[in-house]
């Protein structure tokens, strides 16, 4: 059970979730993993995430992970996701993410498929407990209203790690594919259906990386 409470001006959002994750069981050679977590909001003067002012229970997540080893440096795993955000989701199920790794060395990997964009410090790792003890992550940089938009592209990613001797680590990754937008999605109700702009095609391609450096100070991290 974790609690969340959000000052804003002049709104003053509550949350709760009950969340819980299963620990990875293995089938045959496949790992399966899953979460849930069911939520409530309630803000005092304005609606946030949902019909926050009257109080909501749209606010669950869900998800299911297979993985499987091919060989020893080749992996492939796809995730199921769900949730209900306000008017976003209604508990659809999609496919998250989708890809097959293959890792050739510490050093480069490559990733292809339906794979995880990179963002910020913990863009691909947003649905693991344990990276964000408060229910709801900074919203400025992983927006929920936004998640299927953000959360992963369609291409290849190139990732890898760089050891130095006195600076710590570094972790990059660089990505190329493209975004669908779907109709019913999130960038749509977010952007058209208030009247801002019109949203006429899908992205053409997206491309960009993310940079993190893993200073030699335990615990400090600087991501670009």
């Amino acid at each position: 059970m974790r609690f969340i409470t959000r000052k804003t001006v002049p709104s003053v959002i509550i949350g709760l979730t009950l969340a819980s994750n299963v620990s990875a069981v293995e089938v045959g050679d496949i790992e399966v993993n899953g979460f849930a977590s069911i939520g409530y909001l309630k803000s005092s003067d304005n609606n946030y995430l949902g019909k926050s002012k009257k109080g909501t229970f749209e606010f669950n997540e869900f998800g299911l992970s297979f993985r499987t080893a091919i060989d020893d440096k080749t992996n492939f795993g796809i995730q199921f996701f769900s949730r209900d955000l306000g008017a976003l989701g209604n508990n659809d199920i999609a496919i998250d993410w989708a890809y097959l790794d293959h890792h050739f060395n510490d050093q480069f990997g490559i990733r292809i498929g339906r794979v995880k964009m990179p963002g910020a410090l913990y863009n691909e790792y947003q649905d693991i407990d344990a990276v964000r003890p408060n229910v709801l992550m900074p919203q400025g940089v992983y927006n929920l209203n936004f998640r299927d938009a953000l959360v992963a592209i369609d291409g290849i990613t190139g990732y890898g790690n760089l050891q130095t001797e006195s600076f710590g680590d570094f972790e990059y990754n660089v990505y190329l594919g493209t975004v669908p937008i779907k109709k019913d999605g999130s960038v749509i109700r977010e952007f058209e259906n208030v009247g801002l702009m019109d949203v006429v095609s899908d992205m053409h391609y997206s491309f960009g990386g993310n940079l993190i450096w893993n200073t030699p100070l335990e615990g400090l991290r600087f991501a670009y």
